[in-house]
């Protein structure tokens, strides 16, 4: 063979070798090492020994002790219990799977519905404690009869976390069932998170396509519930999953049968996109509630959930965004303010530091627990003491109630909606202002403030 074409040949032969060599060199200099694949550990509900193989299954606890940042822990079907104050507890970067097989040989099948793997936390410790600088992902399991009751460890001291207490991490938690858990019922106590409390994930915790179902923030004689299903402080993706019959607490002094969210003083990056929200109860926020913070809530469906505020409510709100959503069919609860039943509402805004808006939701067929049907709004807004302001724009709001009312204290702008079926459709009370044009009104008994260009007529919803 010519000396060329050996030349050739061997510069085609080196050629891979020297890209990897370059993409290594290029990723050293810009601080990114490059990682290996990491290893594949194995456990059963019946495991034991150390060998965490798949045709030799461990134990889930040693599994997750021995795993390395960047392996993988597959869970066989089955019920995995456990002692002392959590089930299982992850401080490396991990992904933990569930729903395996269990086969000893061959490629690994996973299903979460044909083969459940189920963490019971036997209603006497928490399931899953997850602490440090780390990303571990939470895939295919049941989180069940987790109880954080005396733990400690939340915010303000609250027991957090009955089902998954995660605390200066990022985890990503999809794909779960997650029913049963409690915070606290600890007398006195505060308690936050019945399913899942996240605090301080920077980057941004992720909790995707999940069931949440009958999850309890509180019972019991304790003194505050919040986020019967989720409760996050910092940042965090909400999305792609169905909350079922959550509650915060069983009185008027709990928030976000749901989600609470919030605490950051300030905007945060908190997304709660695409979930459905089903049969929640809270004293306030029967769904959703947000507390000193400001959070996207996007193309959301909230159905017969119940509270003071039983789709959405922002206290002392930093300019959050409710658009797109769908809320029909919510009971706004009077017992939370009996003297005052008519200032209560669907979406309810408490005390807007900054700016927020409510743009493109359909709010219909709400209603109230209270002996006058009509005593509520879809839309409240007011402040007791901040000077505050409202945007309410391209909403289709239907109901028996009040349309839209601003209170003490907020100028809103109230563009471009259709108000129909209303006692009033918009008004102010207590010294609240309103800037109403374009607006469409439609069989309301009182079509309240007008304002600029109205349009009257039949919207023809279909």
């Amino acid at each position: 063979m010519p000396e060329f074409l050996k030349l050739s040949k061997f510069a085609n032969e080196m050629r891979p070798l020297v890209l990897s060599l370059i993409i290594a060199c290029f990723l050293t200099l810009m601080g990114i090492s490059p990682q290996a694949e990491g290893a594949e550990l194995f456990a059963s509900a019946g495991g034991s020994g150390s060998s965490c193989a798949q045709n030799d299954p461990c134990s889930l606890q040693n599994a997750v002790l021995t795993a390395n940042d960047g392996d993988t822990v597959y869970a066989a079907q089955g019920t995995y219990t456990g002692a002392g104050s959590a089930v299982i507890t992850i401080t490396k970067t991990i992904n933990l799977l569930g729903g395996w097989n269990g086969s000893a040989t061959g490629a690994v099948a996973r299903n979460r519905t044909s083969f459940p793997s189920i963490l019971d936390g036997q209603n006497a410790r928490r399931v899953i404690v997850i602490h440090g600088a780390i990303s571990p992902v939470i895939d295919g399991f049941t989180v069940r009869n987790g109880n954080a009751s005396g733990l400690g460890g939340g915010l303000f001291s609250s027991d957090s976390g009955g089902g998954i207490y995660s605390i200066n991490a990022s985890p990503t938690i999809k794909n779960n069932i997650i029913t049963d858990n409690l915070a606290s019922g600890v007398k006195d106590a505060r308690a936050m998170g019945g399913g899942v409390f996240i605090q301080d994930a920077s980057p941004p915790a992720v909790v995707s396509a999940n069931e949440f179902r009958s999850n309890k923030g509180a019972t019991g004689e304790t003194s505050l519930g919040e986020g019967g299903a989720l409760f996050v402080k910092g940042s965090a993706q909400i999305v792609d999953n169905d909350f079922f019959d959550n509650q915060a607490k069983d009185w008027p002094d709990s928030y976000g049968g749901a989600i609470s969210a919030g605490y950051t003083y300030g905007p945060a990056d908190i997304t709660i996109l695409r979930n459905y929200f089903q049969g929640n109860y809270a004293g306030r926020g029967g769904a959703v509630s947000i507390s000193y913070s400001k959070t996207d809530i996007n193309s959301n469906t909230f159905i017969n959930n119940t509270a003071f505020g039983p789709g959405v409510y922002l206290y002392y709100d930093h300019g959050s965004t409710v658009r797109n959503n769908l809320l029909f069919k919510n009971i706004v609860t009077s017992s939370v303010v009996p003297d005052h039943p008519d200032l209560i509402g669907v979406i309810m805004v408490e005390i807007p530091l900054e700016k927020g808006r409510a743009l493109n939701n359909v709010i219909a067929d709400n209603k109230t627990d209270h002996q006058d049907p009509t005593k509520f709004s879809d839309i409240y807004i007011y402040s007791d003491w901040h000077s505050g302001s409202f945007e309410i724009i391209h909403n289709t709001i239907v109901s028996s109630g009040n349309g839209i009312t601003i209170g003490n204290n907020v100028e809103a702008t109230i563009l471009n909606n259709i108000l129909a079926d209303h006692v009033v459709g918009i008004k102010t009370v207590n010294g609240g202002s309103a800037t109403v044009s374009n607006t469409l009104f439609w069989q309301n008994t009182d079509d309240g403030i007008t304002g600029s260009n109205p349009v009257y007529g039949n919207p023809l919803f279909v």
